[in-house]
């Protein structure tokens, strides 16, 4: 017979999992097939970079599937409402930002025009925006454990 500090423990672990869930099943989101990725749209986010708050089994999108996601026709689902805005997207940070203590974002303007930069950690924009992603197979793996 279970004590009652497991018992407690167990209900804590089952609402914790459920809390988790319930976030994940929040964030709107879609698929590409090609890149193997659920992608949320664009979110604002007008804090720091090192502020972003990253959903547990997801990740920033990085800088390359920002370009092929405009390129290849997802543009109106990646944006969404801030389309025909200016808009700094941060993304996972690349190899060279890592080195130089850098933030690393896309500017997406309004006529699907993209280009890359860099920016100090520390540094927001009223026009700042994320999006998250994860693998397809994971949500399989997931899946099947459940």
């Amino acid at each position: 017979m279970k004590t009652i500090k497991q018992q407690i423990e167990k209900k804590e672990k089952e609402i914790k999992v459920l809390k988790e869930k319930l976030e994940n099943e929040s964030l709107k989101s879609f698929r590409c097939k090609e890149l193997n990725l659920e992608i949320t749209p664009l979110k604002e986010w007008t804090k720091p970079y090192n502020e972003i708050v990253i959903p547990k089994g997801w990740r920033l999108l990085k800088t390359h599937e920002y370009f092929y996601l405009i390129e290849e026709g997802y543009e109106n689902q990646l944006i969404g409402k801030f389309k025909n805005e200016y808009n700094y997207a941060w993304t996972q940070q690349t190899n060279y930002a890592k080195k130089n203590n850098y933030a690393s974002r896309v500017y997406l303007y309004g006529d699907a025009e993209v280009s890359s930069g860099y920016g100090d950690l520390q540094n927001s924009n009223d026009y700042g925006r994320v999006a998250f992603c994860r693998k397809l197979d994971a949500l399989k793996t997931e899946e099947v454990t459940k």
